[in-house]
C-alpha cells in the first residue's frame, strides 16, 4: 500500500500546516520487494554504494526477507548491547562509515535507536537515508530530529528525514509485543 504523503501537507486540526520531507511511504507485506525494485531500476538506482545500518537483532529480523537487498548493499552491524542513540553510538557509526567513504545512501534497518543514529549521521554527512522499520516501537520514522543523549544530556537534535519509508508488515509484525506496545504508548503519550 502506498501512502499519499501529499495529504500530510494539508492544514491539520491543530491549526498548523505540517511539512513532510519523505517522498513516499510504502507499507505492506511486499514493501521490501518495492525497495529492491527501487534500488535496481527505480528512484534509488542512482545510488551505487548503499549501506545498511542495523544491529544484530534487527539484521536477524530482516535479513531473510531482505536477502537480495543485503547482497547489493554494504552493511554496518552494531552490537545491540548497550547501544543507544548517544555520542558513543554515533562514533561507532561514523568510524564504520569512514571505512566506506563512497557511501551515498544509508538504509536504516531497525527501529528507534538505529533510526536516530542513522538520521543524525545522514544529516551530518549529507547522505540521504531510507527508513526500513523492523518494529512499530516509535512514532518518529519520518522525523526531522533525532532524540539523542549527548554528553549525558537528553536532547532533540536536527537530523535528516528519510527520503523513503519501506515498512514491510511481514518484518515488523514479528517484533516482540513489548516493542509494539512501546509504539502505541509513544502515540498515546503525545496525544
Amino acid at each position: 500500500m502506498e501512502i499519499d504523503v501529499k495529504k500530510f501537507s494539508k492544514p491539520c486540526s491543530c491549526g498548523k500546516i505540517h511539512h513532510i520531507q519523505v517522498k513516499d511511504i510504502i507499507l505492506g507485506k511486499e514493501a521490501t520487494d518495492s525497495l529492491l525494485e527501487s534500488l535496481k531500476t527505480g528512484d534509488l538506482a542512482g545510488y551505487h554504494h548503499p549501506v545498511i545500518i542495523c544491529d544484530e537483532n534487527t539484521k536477524s529480523a530482516a535479513v531473510k526477507k531482505m536477502d537480495e537487498i543485503w547482497k547489493i548493499c554494504g552493511e554496518i552491524v552494531l552490537s545491540p548491547y548497550h547501544l543507544h542513540a548517544d555520542n558513543r553510538g554515533v562514533d561507532l557509526v561514523l568510524q564504520a562509515l569512514e571505512k566506506r567513504e563512497e557511501t551515498d545512501l544509508i538504509l536504516a534497518v531497525g527501529s528507534g535507536t538505529i533510526h536516530d543514529l542513522s538520521r543524525y549521521v545522514a544529516y551530518e554527512k549529507g547522505i540521504p537515508f531510507v527508513s526500513v522499520p523492523t518494529a512499530a516501537s516509535v512514532d518518529g520514522f519520518v522525523s526531522t530530529v533525532a532524540a539523542m543523549t549527548w554528553n549525558g544530556m537528553k536532547k532533540t537534535i536536527p537530523a535528516a528525514a528519510p527520503i523513503y519509508v519501506f515498512a514491510d508488515t511481514e518484518i515488523f509484525s514479528r517484533a516482540p509485543y513489548r516493542l509494539t506496545a512501546s509504539g502505541a504508548s509513544d502515540l498515546l503519550g503525545k496525544y
